[in-house]
């Protein structure tokens, strides 16, 4: 599995008022001594707090 810097924050800085960025994916958005370019995964803290979907099957093992 590639490295991956996995970062929590608002996703309401930065966009229009009343907008929320949920989350994004970002390739090469940081750097590391030893593993070179590596990509970005944020997660906004507002789609954390709507929890999870009783009976999704993308939340099972």
């Amino acid at each position: 599995m590639p490295p991956v810097v996995v970062t929590l924050a608002t996703g309401t800085i930065g966009v229009p008022a009343g907008s929320v960025t949920l989350g994004h994916f970002a390739g090469a958005r940081w750097e590391h001594l030893e593993h070179g370019d590596v990509v970005e995964l944020f997660v906004a803290e507002e789609g954390l707090a709507r929890g999870a979907r009783e009976g999704d099957s993308r939340n099972t093992p």
